[in-house]
């Protein structure tokens, strides 16, 4: 990032990049949602769901949201991982890095595109979960860190720093 201008380009691109691994993890989930979930409640119960379940991609190992499904969502937490160090990866090789630390940190900038639009899925999250203990506002809190803020600097990064090594 040798000018301001560069690292304003950087963070346009990670910003991009973070909000297409989003609405592509989104994607992945509603279609895994629509083939192995069960249950009615209209499109939008429907959409929400499937957030719901791309959270639980993220969060797996911490929180058992889908207490029988475990097992399943070890084997989708990936996704989010994987689409995300796609997305650094790509930052940093648009940016033209050239040192594994530039990179980390042009990587981690999808956070500026993955972060608001967990924020704007809130209210889908509140939908789905009810009054059940994850609707307590310490959890949601929790669940927004860890999915807007700590998988997209952590795996963005790490896809940058991939691309500038």
């Amino acid at each position: 990032m040798d000018s301001a201008n560069g690292g304003r380009d950087g963070v346009r691109k990670g910003t991009r990049a973070g909000a297409v691994a989003w609405l592509l993890g989104v994607g992945v989930a509603l279609v895994l949602w629509w083939l192995f979930a069960s249950g009615g409640g209209g499109p939008v119960r429907f959409l929400a769901s499937a957030i719901v379940f791309y959270y639980a991609f993220h969060l797996w190992p911490v929180i058992p949201v889908i207490a029988a499904g475990d097992a399943v969502l070890a084997l989708f937490a990936p996704i989010s991982m994987l689409l995300l160090c796609w997305a650094g990866f790509r930052t940093a090789v648009g940016a033209e890095t050239s040192s594994g630390a530039d990179g980390f940190r042009l990587g981690a900038t999808v956070v500026t595109g993955y972060l608001p639009l967990s924020l704007l899925s809130l209210p889908a999250f509140a939908l789905v979960v009810g009054t059940s203990p994850l609707a307590d506002p310490l959890v949601t809190v929790a669940i927004v860190g860890i999915t807007g803020v700590v998988f997209p600097v952590v795996f963005g990064g790490l896809g940058g720093w991939l691309a500038g090594r």
